[in-house]
């Protein structure tokens, strides 16, 4: 029977706080500094032992083994393959992009790219390689050290951020030889200012449905199809490119033709193809023939660089397009049409008259005019902060837009609830008899492993939790910490990553588990810590080293998929242990 005031190692007290909260403990004297105890565990301990030399060594071991190990399956081999490889195709355009110092849009944050540029840099490559997938590198470009400064990055990690510099649009045709002020005549094109909005679109395509007239869509992509001119409606005197210059100005009434087809920006009164409660936009008739429903108010909104509001200027100017017949506004609000439309963004003009809705903001973001003057560069200024709020949305919204095509059938995509029971691998490359094979595939324990530690220390959590709200102290505050930062953080960070991927409508592959994976492995660690803490050390030991073995031996078993398979697959298929694996 346990001493009043004293907890027993079970929780319990046969006294009148039997179940209580909260209640107050003394100290025993017989308790003992966690440092002292670990000193007498080691004098315990055999005097040729070799396990305190490990133990207080291990710090320092484990990081240079490690890295050793990192450095050694990152680069044995790495220039084998004399192809482009699996994301070698988008990555090293991205470097050309940079080499070139051209401008483009992606939906990955922009570090990584740069890096691949940094490599062709240093490598002697100057850009004008497609990276085809699966096409020769030629002579010229030296893939196997371009290959190996970024395999690198995988080796090393960064303490700091040390310098942040923002992106200057050097290279890219937005505002470039752009005249300022918008004329009659002039040819441009019109970006929505909403999040994630694209550039006012058409194509000679049909909607399948209402109308059956002209697609008019948004589009991310920059082509000829995203090209107007203005007109003069069809109240005032044709256009005549040798009158005098007309600047458009807040609430002219306009026509906006599209350049590839000739046909009029269009509305009426039939529903949307997707937002019925909306009207359908299209192209209608050319330029001599149409009516009143191809004209368009423009109404500003705002100017970031002037206050003047008599002139639209490139860049710079938001403005809403109303329809006078219908009284309602052009809207393009990140909807996607189905696949006769491309996928591209639903394009209606909306009746509620709402000026702070941004889908019905636009801007001229390029604009061509052989009889006006080059603008100012200095003159298209606009806030950091607002552009890079825009481009993070932009990029949500095209990765959102990535989904599978119903109609095909893609034998290298994965669902996220196949990563992490390793359901699934992923060919990288030709499966040719005559090509060096690639085949992405995580190591069989360490995944299965750390996908049953997740639901581990999901019980774990509940086991404490329901002994707390039933009295039991067995955690110091020390044992709680540790809870804290080594179990409850990682497995926090792998829902956030892994989450987004339960509800993102994009196609998904094998590789979007790795952020969350390296959570889940490190969950992995610390319930295969906490669970043997009361263990006899050299158990342990041995526990661990049966860990390490199997987990190496794993990964020497299926070396193979790593470092290149040569000559037919089927030679190696007994290592397809699961179904979905395609090795």
């Amino acid at each position: 029977m346990t001493e009043p005031g004293i907890a027993s190692s079970t929780g319990s007290q046969f006294t009148s706080d039997l179940r209580r909260r909260n209640v107050q403990r003394t100290e025993g004297p017989s308790l003992v500094h966690d440092d002292t105890k670990k000193v007498e565990k080691e004098m315990h301990l055999e005097p040729d032992s070799i396990l305190p030399v490990l133990d207080r060594w291990e710090p320092l071991i484990v990081p240079i083994l490690l890295t050793a190990l990192s450095i050694f399956t990152r680069m044995y081999r790495i220039g084998r393959s004399n192809i482009v490889t699996w994301d070698e195709a988008h990555f090293g355009k991205f470097g050309s992009h940079y080499l070139k110092r051209e401008f483009y849009f992606d939906v990955h944050p922009p570090l990584g790219k740069m890096l691949v540029g940094l490599s062709g840099l240093l490598a002697g490559y100057n850009g004008s390689f497609e990276f085809k997938s699966g096409e020769k590198y030629p002579d010229d470009v030296n893939y196997t050290f371009m290959r190996a400064f970024n395999a690198a990055f995988g080796v090393v990690t960064l303490a700091k951020h040390l310098m942040a510099r923002v992106a200057n649009l050097r290279g890219t045709d937005v505002g470039k030889d752009s005249p300022l002020e918008i004329a009659i005549g002039s040819r441009v094109t019109l970006k929505n200012m909403g999040y994630g909005g694209g550039l006012l679109h058409s194509h000679i395509q049909t909607y399948p449905e209402g109308s059956t007239q002209q697609q008019v869509t948004c589009y991310h992509h920059k082509d000829a199809n995203n090209d107007w001119f203005i007109y003069p409606n069809r109240h005032e005197p044709d256009y005549d490119p040798h009158a005098p210059l007309r600047f458009i100005s807040d609430g002219d009434l306009i026509r906006l033709i599209h350049g590839q087809t000739g046909r009029n920006l269009h509305s009426h009164a039939i529903p949307a193809p997707i937002t019925k409660s909306q009207h359908e936009v299209s192209c209608y008739g050319n330029i001599t023939i149409g009516d009143d429903k191809d004209h368009w108010a423009i109404e500003v909104v705002d100017d970031v660089a002037s206050k003047d509001r008599s002139k639209i200027r490139t860049l710079t100017t938001a403005f809403r397009l109303r329809h006078p017949v219908l009284g309602c506004y052009l809207r393009a609000g990140n909807v996607n049409l189905p696949q006769w439309g491309f996928k591209q963004i639903e394009t209606t003009c909306v009746k509620e008259n709402k000026l702070s809705d941004v889908y019905t903001h636009w801007n001229i973001e390029s604009h061509f005019n052989d009889r006006l003057p080059p603008g100012d560069p200095g003159s298209y200024k606009s806030p950091f902060l607002k552009d890079f709020i825009h481009l993070n949305v932009a990029m949500m919204t095209s990765n959102n837009a990535l989904v599978p095509d119903p109609d095909k059938q893609d034998d290298l995509a994965s669902k996220f609830w196949q990563w992490p029971i390793l359901n699934v691998g992923l060919r990288m490359c030709s499966w040719d008899d005559n090509t060096i094979k690639y085949y992405l595939l995580g190591n069989p324990l360490v995944y299965w492993g750390s996908t049953f530690s997740l639901g581990i220390f999901g019980l774990l959590i509940i086991w404490y939790l329901v002994r707390w709200q039933r009295g039991y102290r067995e955690l110091s505050q020390a044992d709680i910490d540790h809870i804290h930062y080594s179990g409850l953080y990682p497995a926090i960070g792998w829902i956030l990553h892994y989450l987004p991927f339960v509800i993102m409508a994009r196609v998904t592959y094998v590789h979007h588990y790795y952020p969350a994976l390296y959570y889940a492995i490190l969950t992995f660690g610390f319930c295969i810590d906490w669970l043997t803490q009361k263990l006899n050390n050299k158990f342990r030991w041995v526990l661990y080293a049966c860990l390490y073995t199997t987990i190496t031996g794993m990964f020497m078993y299926f070396r193979v998929i790593v470092f290149g398979i040569e000559g037919p697959s089927q030679e190696w298929s007994h290592l397809n242990w699961r179904s979905g694996w395609r090795i």
